[in-house]
């Protein structure tokens, strides 16, 4: 199914012969993390008595991830598959999800944590409502990493709520994958598509699918921790990631042909969103000799997006040019009270290690 053609419905298809959640977890080279995830699931997993599965898929791990792997797949509510190679997030993610048999799937972070009882809480309401899709709130234990949403009280929501979740706050507010739970029947929507539409963002391509024909959808109290292990990439790299967004509303500008406006909103909130100033910002500040990597990349998709796209893309490029030739000593000033309090010390540190070696030089992959 080519995700330029595939319509979703919000009919719930529910076998009673399979699991009711399969809980999907990709993962690579995090052994002690990936064991406090599933250490914290074994209470609610026996009180579940079969309705919830887990799927992991090890994306050739080096770090002894296999080994932990293999002591645990005799259990009969644990699927495990290794790859043979390092396939990249999103083919493990494929290759994950491809595996469940339950009729919903929660994809998980390797480092993540879901809150005590709150596997049954989730099936609970899965059971009891068989909703088309699920917004988990997302307990944040990291201050510098704020809670979405938290105006978005749980229950039960019309359409065009969801509507106004992303028109407001734009995708990034949707970036986590944990927040997410999909029918295993939605994911079709992901086969033979083109790695470089979605990239590292497939539950996006999914959410804008499912919101096409959705009557109502789900929101969640806090049922997982996001710790945050693994999100301390540079600005620079945070700015470059975030662009791939544009490869997913590109595609689904047509779908939203008749809702125009709400689509520049989208877009807008997504590409010209606070925390995308702020990486352009500290990325100014913190990485100056890999600013031009971003203005390529922008100019880039400026020149192959159309309409209401190319529109918020050329402010973005506007803002970026400013940027550039703002003077940095000037924006430390200015804009101090913007940056994270790591990204300020992150900067001083650079600082004072370029003073201590003149060749210093930063080189940090995604």
């Amino acid at each position: 199914m080519d995700i330029h053609s595939a319509t979703l419905t919000s009919d719930t298809f529910v076998d009673a012969n399979k699991p009711v959640l399969s809980l999907c977890i990709p993962t690579y080279n995090r052994r002690d993390k990936l064991a406090r995830l599933l250490n914290g699931l074994q209470q609610d997993l026996r009180k579940a008595a079969g309705k919830i599965e887990i799927c992991i898929s090890d994306n050739a791990s080096t770090d002894g991830t296999n080994e932990f792997l293999m002591g645990l797949s005799a259990q009969k509510y644990i699927s495990v598959f290794r790859q043979s190679e390092n396939l990249g997030f999103r083919k493990n993610y494929t290759t994950v999800y491809s595996m469940a048999r339950g009729n919903y799937i929660w994809t998980l972070g390797d480092d993540d944590v879901v809150v005590e009882n709150g596997l049954m809480k989730l099936l609970q309401l899965l059971e009891n409502v068989s909703p088309g899709y699920v917004y988990v709130h997302i307990a944040s234990v990291d201050s510098n990493l704020p809670n979405y949403f938290q105006h978005i009280k749980p229950g039960k929501y019309p359409e065009k709520i969801l509507y106004s979740m992303l028109c407001d706050d734009g995708l990034d507010m949707f970036g986590f994958i944990g927040s997410h739970i999909f029918l295993k029947s939605s994911y079709d929507i992901l086969t033979g598509s083109d790695d470089e539409v979605t990239g590292g963002w497939p539950h996006l391509a999914l959410l804008l699918a499912v919101s096409e024909n959705l009557k109502s959808f789900l929101v969640t109290e806090p049922l997982a921790r996001q710790i945050s292990d693994g999100l301390f990439w540079s600005s620079t790299n945070w700015v470059l990631v975030n662009m791939k967004k544009i490869d997913i509303l590109s595609i689904y500008k047509p779908r939203w042909s008749d809702k125009n406006f709400k689509f520049f909103f989208l877009s807008k909130k997504t590409i010209l969103s606070k925390g995308s100033i702020v990486n352009l910002l500290n990325a100014k500040i913190l990485e100056p000799e890999r600013f031009s990597e971003i203005i390529d990349k922008s100019n880039y998709y400026f020149k192959i997006c159309k309409g209401t796209l190319k529109f918020v893309l050329f402010l973005y490029l506007v803002l970026i040019l400013f940027i550039k030739y703002f003077p940095i000593s000037y924006m430390i000033r200015t804009f101090k009270p913007v940056y994270y309090k790591s990204k300020m010390k992150e900067y001083e540190d650079m600082q004072k290690e370029k003073s201590a070696n003149e060749g210093y030089s930063r080189d940090p992959s995604v």
